[in-house]
């Protein structure tokens, strides 16, 4: 059986890339399991079990997926990279490039860790308040 089963992409994987990864039966063709994701994140200043616990008894009731939560934390955490750039370095030469913010590390402090959980517990708050209508 494992001669007959490739799995694809056959790469290293990077960092902040949307991958979908699946499993074919070799000379049919026939795809057995597929799934999309993203890679790992850098910066990542959350995880999301500090989500959960923030959302404590709400999160439940809320239908979100872990790779969605992942997801979230990780363009708030550009987001706050963003904010860093933009106020400690001067962006009068058109701001920082995306590469910059994708690559920037400002370490764990308490007040971006912080940052970055609250603004994902309000958008998935936010998301639950449009589903519900």
């Amino acid at each position: 059986m494992v001669d007959q089963i490739t799995v694809l992409p056959q790469e290293n994987i990077q960092v902040n890339q949307l991958y979908r990864w699946r499993v074919v039966r070799d000379g049919t063709g026939l795809v057995i399991w597929e799934r999309m994701f993203y890679s790992w994140f850098s910066p990542c200043y959350s995880h999301p079990d500090a989500i959960k616990v923030r959302m404590g008894e709400l999160l439940p009731f809320l239908e979100i997926d872990e790779q969605d939560l992942y997801f979230l934390i990780y363009r708030k955490s550009l987001e706050a990279n963003r904010h860093y750039l933009w106020w400690y370095f001067n962006p009068r030469f058109g701001g920082p490039t995306e590469g910059t913010i994708r690559a920037l590390e400002i370490g764990q402090y308490f007040a971006v860790q912080r940052w970055v959980e609250a603004q994902v517990c309000i958008e998935v708050l936010t998301r639950q308040m449009h589903l519900t209508g």
